[in-house]
């Protein structure tokens, strides 16, 4: 299947463009490059798919990576200070 936004080959079974990450829509006839038109406004809407990726891609470092790191660090700093001021018995 061939992406509408981009020209892209993919796969016949394919959800979204192996390229560019459009959702490619499925139980239509598939076009070929020749009939993808490619114009100026390709460029911006890269840019748009590229800025929206990267806000995605943001907005999941905060939601997972950033916390996780957070948690294993107090958990250092925990272990650290239990280490060094235990309690004595």
């Amino acid at each position: 299947m061939v992406c509408s936004k981009c020209g892209s080959t993919n796969d016949n079974n394919a959800k979204f463009c192996i390229n560019c990450g459009t959702q490619l829509v499925t139980g239509e006839v598939p076009i070929t490059k020749n009939e993808v038109f490619m114009g100026e406004n390709q460029q911006k809407n890269d840019f748009k798919f590229s800025k929206e990726l990267k806000e995605s891609a943001k907005e999941s470092i905060k939601k997972t990576i950033v916390p996780t790191v957070t948690k294993a660090l107090s958990g250092v700093v925990a272990s650290a200070i239990t280490k060094a001021f235990g309690s004595k018995k």
